[in-house]
This record gives C-alpha cells, structure tokens and sequence, in this order.
C-alpha cells in the first residue's frame, strides 16, 4: 500500500468514527429525553391508583355511634383548583389487623394494645401535602392513618410520604348537582360522603395539571336512602 492509500484509508475510518459517536451521542439524549415522561407517566400511575384505593373504602355512618366517622376538608394554600381542598381527613371501616397482631401468642387485651395498637374499628386516614407529625426533612404528599379513629385531625396515627414527587394538589366533591370545593359530614345533620371525589395534582417538573375521578361506592342520597349512581 502507498502513503496516499494508508492516509486515505484514515481519513475513511475518522469520518466514519466520527458519525458515529455523534450517532451515539444522540441516541442517548433521546434516550433520556423519553426516559423522563415515562417515568413520571408511571408516578402518575402509581399515585392515582394509591388514592383511588384509599378514597373508595371511604365510609361515615348515618347515624350517631360509638365509633366515630367523618369525612372533612381543609384548605392550607397548596390546592392546584383555586381555593379548593387540598387535605382531606376520612374514616375507612373494615381494615383488617395487623399480620403482627393475628399471630401473636399474647392474651390479654391490654398487653396485645399496648404492643400492635389498637386493632380493628374505624381508622382516620388523612391525605396532604402539610405533614402533622415532624416532616424530617421530606416532602411530597404525606399519609396519615390511625386506629382508631378519634375525630381529632391534627394529630395521632403513624405518617409516611405517599408520593415524594406530587408539588400540588386539589380536592373537589360531587353532590349530585354540581362540584363543590369543601366537605364536612359533620357539619350536616345527616352526615354524608360525596358521591365522587375529583383530584387534580401537579407533579414536580411537570407544567401540566392532571385529573381523575373517584366514585366513592359507599356515597349515598340521605333523603332516600338510595345509594349514589
């Protein structure tokens, strides 16, 4: 081979070299730039399917007992609809006891409390993006649950972060006329659930606004005692 041969034969093999890094390089950059909405596709996902299953065991009864029931919003500046909700407090009823619990060998009641809780009976559940206890230094939206429920929603019950990437969040409620943003079935003289519940949230680096539907199943109409549609 001569000298022009061999020059020619690397300048070949840098041109080829060259496209294709630049190739790689760009496969990456859109490897990253579909990694991110597929990632925060299935956050949404993930997020809605937990409040959906949170929200439809939602339960108040409609008449006064020993157990107490309650479904209640408030507003703390962070709801993505205006001045809407955005922490709801609710009770659930049918929550089975704790793996813990059911296996244990201890007999006597106070000592079976004392260790695993109380068991059983109606437990408060509070979705916000405000923690109750101390946040250590996290954020996101927080779940508070408690058992039993004691109608007191400013403390009590053990607290995690449900979804570290929620920014905001907003709560509206179906009454069977229209949404409305607020609720409070003690505030009524027959409590009841709304028939539907709306959540519209915001994920961190995300600009859009998202919404879904919750029917809660144990909503009623009070008047004729028919269950909502």
């Amino acid at each position: 081979m001569t000298l022009i041969e061999v020059l020619t034969a690397l300048a070949i093999g840098g041109i080829v070299a060259i496209a294709l890094s630049g190739s790689l390089a760009q496969g990456v950059r859109a490897s990253a730039e579909f990694e991110q909405p597929r990632l925060r596709y299935e956050a949404s996902i993930r997020f809605e399917d937990d409040v959906r299953s949170l929200l439809e065991k939602a339960f108040v009864a409609s008449e006064a007992t020993d157990a107490p029931s309650y479904f209640i919003t408030q507003s703390t500046g962070s709801s993505v609809i205006g001045q809407g909700a955005d922490t709801i407090t609710f009770t659930v009823l049918g929550e089975r006891p704790g793996g813990a619990a059911l296996s244990s060998d201890e007999e006597e009641f106070e000592t079976r409390n004392e260790t695993f809780g109380a068991q059983g009976g109606t437990e408060e559940v509070s979705i916000s993006l405000t923690a109750v206890g101390d946040s250590g230094g996290r954020s996101g939206l927080f779940l508070r649950k408690q058992r039993p429920a004691d109608a007191d929603t400013d403390q009590g019950g053990f607290e995690q972060v449900l979804a570290s990437d929620v920014q905001a969040i907003g709560f509206e409620f179906w009454n069977g006329t229209e949404w409305v943003v607020e609720w409070n079935s003690q505030g009524t003289e027959a409590q009841q659930l709304p028939y539907a519940v709306r959540v519209s949230y915001q994920l961190e680096g995300d600009e859009a606004i998202k919404s879904f539907v919750v029917r809660l199943p144990n909503g009623y109409v009070e008047e004729t005692g028919e269950e909502a549609q």
